[in-house]
Formats: structure tokens, C-alpha cells, sequence
């Protein structure tokens, strides 16, 4: 076993799981890694008690990788997002749990066929809960617990300004509870 998550990120390939037990993981993770539809490589908590606490911009950054899948971490206090999703595809974020994080909880940009399940995202401080942003198309925000942010609870903006298309296209938000947001 290694003792830091972004060690173990160096060794894992397609098909792989990193199995987290409890404890705060400090430093951020920057994960830029390829699994495939059959083989993705899961980052799953073995327990409530994981928290990767920040280390830079975005305590969690997961960026040019595809077939990627966070299960159960917790991250809180960051300094942007807890978690952004860059120029990425199939990446899965599931049953996690980020507060109190200065502009976001979840931002993605520039990625396609994201799926933000079953997470709790609260207390924002500037902007928003969940920020799926740049033309990015096929998301699908489903079953998230969204609350007390700053602005929006749940944000889509395609914006052209950026890049792309500025078209989101074919995105599924469903059975999302998302209240006390917009006292910005």
C-alpha cells in the first residue's frame, strides 16, 4: 500500500482500483490518466472518511484523462473547486461530499460525457454548488445534493468566449435537490 493517493496515482492504469481507507490526504491530487469504457480506473473511499484536503488551485484535478471514476472522497476549504474536470472525457463523480470550498464545489470545462451523481455540494462561498461549463455535452447531473451556495446551486454555461462551440448539447439533470442557493 502507499501512504499518499498521489503516489499510488503514478502506478495505476486501465482497469485499476485505488482502494482509500479513512484519513485526510494533504497536497491535492492531480490525476491525468486513461482507463478505457471496459476498464476504468476507480478512486474509491473505503469509508466516509476520506478527505483530500487542498494543495493547490483545485484541490482535485483531474485533467486530459478519460474513464476516470471518484467514489466517495470528501474534500473541503478549497481555494477554487474541490474538484475540476479539464479537457477531459467519461469521467465519473460519485457519492462525494464538498463544502465550504471558495468558488465551487464541481467545475468542469471542455468535457463531454461527464456523469456527477449522488453528491453533496454546499456552502460555496463566491459562485456555485455545480459548474459544468465550456462546451461541454452528454453530462449528466443526477441525484446531487445541492445547498447554501453563494450564486447557483447548479450552473451550465456553454460560454463562446472561452473556446468551442459555446453550445452545451444533450445533458440530463434529473432528481437533483437543490435549495438556499442565490444569496449573491
Amino acid at each position: 500500500p502507499f501512504r499518499q493517493i498521489s503516489r499510488a496515482i503514478n502506478f495505476v492504469t486501465a482497469g485499476d482500483t485505488v482502494h482509500i481507507l479513512d484519513g485526510t490526504y494533504s497536497g491535492g491530487l492531480v490525476i491525468q490518466k486513461t482507463g478505457t469504457a471496459a476498464a476504468p480506473i476507480l478512486f474509491k473511499a473505503e469509508g466516509s472518511g476520506v478527505v483530500v484536503s487542498a494543495g493547490g488551485t483545485d484541490t482535485i484535478f483531474v485533467t486530459y484523462s478519460a474513464y476516470v471514476v471518484l467514489e466517495g472522497l470528501r474534500s473541503f476549504s478549497a481555494s477554487r473547486a474541490a474538484v475540476r474536470i479539464d479537457a477531459s472525457h467519461h469521467i465519473t463523480v460519485r457519492n462525494c461530499v464538498f463544502g465550504n470550498n471558495t468558488r465551487w464545489g464541481i467545475f468542469t470545462d471542455f468535457s463531454d460525457d461527464v456523469l456527477l451523481e449522488n453528491n453533496e455540494c454546499y456552502g460555496s462561498q463566491l459562485e456555485h454548488g455545480i459548474y459544468h461549463s465550456n462546451s461541454g455535452d452528454r453530462c449528466t447531473v443526477r441525484g446531487n445534493r445541492i445547498y447554501n451556495n453563494y450564486a447557483c446551486g447548479l450552473h451550465v454555461n456553454g460560454d463562446v468566449s472561452m473556446g468551442g462551440d459555446g453550445i452545451i448539447s444533450d445533458c440530463l439533470f434529473e432528481k437533483n435537490t437543490i435549495y438556499g442557493n442565490g444569496v449573491g
